[in-house]
């Protein structure tokens, strides 16, 4: 077929089966369907959210071109201001160790890492002692050593988000 067919084509499927075939049904309704409700924070670090994301990365090796592996992202984003607090890239599957090290990474201040990547000259202020988690009902955030941590840190105990059954 011509370009112009292929275009029209494209054109006509609509976003949402395209987020289906690309997502998946569940996902594809989380994206497209807002979540009833919200939530009211009186203070920056008051409740934190933390969620892992594989990324669209795929590393090989130089040598071989052979797959080394995927890349996933653990975020720690402060709900009252909408600010990434820290992350975490790793190469391994998300687990309670990279929310540990994300978390390590939010509450402690960015010049030292900044300086060894060689962005001294930015600025990265936010960081602190964290009141509350609100995590996604994953294995990897029921571990006891998250529970363990919080209370000696003085948080709350995790709360985890209730998912809609469809």
């Amino acid at each position: 077929p011509c370009e112009r067919t292929i275009q029209a084509r494209i054109a006509s499927i609509k976003h949402e089966l395209l987020r289906r075939k690309k997502l998946g049904k569940r996902r594809a309704h989380e994206r497209a369907t807002p979540m009833p409700g919200t939530l009211k924070t009186t203070a920056a670090l008051a409740l934190v959210e933390i969620d892992h994301s594989p990324l669209d990365i795929f590393l090989v090796s130089s040598a071989t071109r052979s797959l080394i592996g995927r890349a996933y992202v653990t975020v720690v984003l402060d709900t009252h201001t909408r600010v990434v607090l820290g992350f975490h890239l790793s190469l391994e599957a998300p687990s309670s160790l990279s929310v540990a090290l994300a978390l390590v990474h939010a509450m402690t201040p960015k010049e030292a890492w900044l300086a060894e990547r060689g962005l001294s000259n930015l600025k990265w202020p936010m960081y602190g002692l964290i009141k509350a988690l609100r995590l996604d009902d994953g294995a990897d955030f029921h571990a006891k050593a998250l529970s363990s941590g919080c209370r000696r840190w003085g948080m709350e105990p995790p709360r985890f988000r209730i998912k809609k059954e469809e």
